[in-house]
């Protein structure tokens, strides 16, 4: 080898060690790239050592179809960026404009980014899940999901695999594994049924529009790193599912991201054993678009999961609709994260048992009262709940080892009884018994919000529930004025670590304080005339909600004071966020659209056939949006012990739908009312507690200007005195 040999193997050696370097960070490292069809984010770009990753919308078909996002802040269905490494992976996030703040959730993670301008880098040890917000832009986070390598992922060519090209899905008996190769698959809702032994495999990469729901499979498999999107498009021949599990056995999902555009349940089981739900992810921003939902089954066990939806993240119940009365039971749910939405048991237990729930490891991120950010939030909206609105038997249920952070729900920790807008009727309570809240920590939020454990009834109790070690910003939480319990709530215990325990009481009239963990005594049956009722501070839905008899006395339908010419004639139309003449409102009344994006109208003149004074409720945009309440600075009051009656005429024209939201105290009811037409009374029975707050929401479930409610005699009467109820002074106007 001469001397000019020797530089040239030198020089070349010197010139391809970086690039050999660079070459093995890349073999560490595998992105999951789609095709260019699929809408990226345009505010994002992502790489891993090295290699760019593709950032796609959570929301790549356009606005989700069915509602938009009801958040108390501007919100974005956010974007995500998925990869697998070994080793150690550095990403880095650039971002549309220079970073000023940045955070990185869940906080347990303890990932700090290194921030230069735009752009942000981290360092990753191990395959983890999590969300990104920059410049105070929470409403749309960027997910990471950081994967190990697949282990014996399925490869075209090998044995029993079929990669689909397109069409109809292939005979089950000509392969063992449906293999979706990376592109696009415009496959459509599928109904499968009685496959066994089958695996559906999506690469990464793959992005099938369309849904799998399975049907009496044992043993089926549907698993990888691609998407399965849920189109906004019917389906005639078979429910529009994303991924559900019906009347399976021994069935998996694993790893996959499910989009969801439209209302309804995202991934399902129902009536089903055995059922493995693991690393599974889900968006779904849409109005009744539940993350993950497990009805009537048993032996189901969702691990490692990442749900962020405005809806229920996580929804463990048994309606009669889909499971008619099967037992709910062994639920485990684990080391998961959701984002703006908590946990519900309930509402619908439509079944006679519901036990051994077990719900540990989890981080919730930014849980949301889930309700709009005007006057209808919905108070059951906490984080970790059980709410039975039927007739079960609910015992043995665990929450342990949670993370909350930054909750901006209405309440934290619930078990109640109530009748609820999902109630089988006629509504027969059950119970709640055993329920353990243990090791919870809430962080990132200056107040933290209450907790509600209320009964039904002397025969339908919530008993034995403790909430052991719950702290607040890393304080043990000491305060029960924290705890709002009602007088058939039993034996709640709130457990500080090194203090004897607290048993936690309802509040009497005069406030005193909860007392030491000990035997409770009956409440007496005696009260002093002079005794004040307390007022009524738990906020759990009592029985103060049924039909008043069409015969009872003092039920006539009038205007507070008997007098509709203090009523004059208006119209307020709203578009774009502007209204015009909404000064001409009643002064108890307000109105205003939930999206400000929304057209509608609502006036007050002749109604129809009878040409007496009535409001006219329209949506002249796509979006149900209007909302017609009372004001809560001038709300109706009402007093312990006594017996009121709602009334009010409805006339729903073409496809309205009268919609009503009653809230006492904050406790919700809702109905939905269609007169077809015909003017129709409704009469509503009030029987509150504790002295209340009472406050109506009226909305036409409808669009189009052809498509109106009407409404009249508004007027809440003391049943036992044949008298109105005064409303600050102005009785004229208040209610027509």
């Amino acid at each position: 080898m001469n001397m000019v040999q020797i530089t040239t193997l030198i020089l070349t050696t010197l010139l391809l060690a970086p690039l050999t370097a660079c070459a093995t960070a890349r073999a560490d490292a595998a992105a999951h790239s789609y095709s260019p069809a699929v809408p990226r984010a345009a505010d994002f770009q992502v790489t891993v050592n090295g290699l760019a990753v593709d950032v796609c919308d959570a929301n790549p078909a356009g606005a989700f179809a069915d509602q938009p996002p009801k958040l108390p802040f501007p919100a974005d269905p956010g974007a995500f960026a998925g990869f697998d490494f070994t080793g150690e992976a550095v990403v880095i996030v650039t971002f549309s404009n220079r970073i000023e703040n940045i955070e990185v959730r869940p906080k347990r993670l303890g990932i700090v980014p290194q921030v230069e301008g735009n752009r942000a880098t981290f360092r990753l040890s191990g395959p983890m899940k999590f969300g990104v917000e920059i410049n105070g832009q929470i409403g749309r986070p960027l997910m990471i999901f950081a994967h190990a390598p697949e282990a014996q992922a399925p490869q075209p060519g090998e044995p029993g695999v079929k990669v689909y090209s397109g069409g109809a899905l292939p005979a089950a008996e000509k392969f063992t594994t449906l293999f979706f190769p990376p592109g696009i698959h415009d496959l459509g809702p599928q109904l499968i049924e009685g496959w066994t032994n089958k695996t559906i495999y999506l690469a990464a990469g793959a992005w099938v529009k369309g849904g799998f729901t399975l049907r009496n499979c044992t043993q089926v498999v549907v698993c990888g790193r691609g998407v399965i999107e849920r189109p906004n498009r019917a389906a005639p021949e078979v429910q529009n599912n994303a991924l559900w599990f019906v009347k399976c056995c021994d069935c998996t999902a694993a790893d996959v991201t499910v989009i969801n555009h439209i209302s309804g349940w995202t991934v399902l089981s129902v009536n089903s054993t055995n059922v493995q739900i693991r690393g599974v992810k889900v968006f779904s921003y849409s109005g009744g678009g539940d993350g993950i939902d497990v009805s009537g089954s048993e032996n189901v066990t969702l691990d490692g999961c990442f749900v962020c939806t405005q809806d229920d993240g996580t929804a463990l119940k048994s309606g009669r609709r889909l499971s008619n009365g099967r037992p709910l039971k062994n639920i485990t749910v684990q080391n998961g994260t959701q984002w703006f939405s908590g946990l519900d048991v309930g509402f619908e237990l439509w079944t006679e048992t519901v036990e051994n729930i077990t719900v540990r490891n989890m981080d919730f991120v930014r849980p949301l009262p889930n309700g709009d950010a005007g006057n209808n939030v919905n108070i059951w909206r906490g984080v970790l709940k059980v709410n039975n609105c039927d007739h079960a038997t609910v015992k043995n249920v665990r929450f342990e080892d949670i993370r909350i952070e930054s909750p901006i729900s209405n309440y934290l920790l619930s078990a109640r009884i109530f009748r609820s807008y999902a109630s089988v009727l006629p509504h027969k309570p059950g119970c709640i018994e055993d329920v353990t809240f243990r090791n919870i920590a809430v962080s990132g939020v200056e107040t933290l919000p209450p907790s509600l454990f209320g009964g039904f009834g002397p025969d339908h109790l919530v008993q034995n529930v403790r909430v052991e070690n719950l702290t607040h910003n890393g304080q043990p939480v000491r305060n029960p004025d924290l705890f709002k319990v009602n007088k058939f709530a039993t034996n709640i215990i709130l457990v500080v670590h090194g203090a004897e325990p607290i048993q936690l009481l309802p509040k009497k009239a005069t406030g005193g304080p909860s007392k030491p963990a000990g035997p409770r005594s009956a409440p007496s049956a005696k009260k002093s005339a002079k005794t004040k009722p307390a007022a009524r501070t738990d906020g759990v839905v009592p029985s103060w909600l049924t039909e008043v008899p069409a015969d009872a006395h003092a039920l006539e339908n009038l205007f507070p004071g008997g007098d509709s010419s203090a009523l004059k004639p208006f119209k307020v139309i709203f578009q774009n966020g502007k209204s015009s003449g909404a000064s001409r409102f009643p002064d108890a009344w307000w109105a205003h659209p939930w999206d400000k994006k929304a057209s509608c109208e609502i006036s007050l003149g002749a109604a129809p056939d009878t040409q007496e004074p009535a409001f006219q409720l329209v949506n002249t945009s796509d979006t149900p949006a209007l909302m017609f309440y009372t004001r809560k600075t001038n709300p109706i009051r009402l007093s312990a012990g006594r017996t009121y009656a709602l009334t009010f005429d409805f006339l729903t024209v073409g496809a309205a739908e009268a919609r009503l939201t009653v809230s006492l105290d904050g406790c919700e009811h809702h109905l939905r009312l269609k007169s077809d037409g015909q003017w129709q009374t409704k009469r509503i029975g009030l029987k509150p507690e504790g002295e209340g707050k009472l406050q109506l929401c009226f909305q036409n479930g409808a669009t189009g200007a052809e498509n109106a409610l009407f409404l009249k005699r508004i007027a809440v009467f003391d049943v036992g005195t044949a008298h109105e109820v005064p409303h600050k002074n102005d009785r004229s106007v208040t209610h027509p």
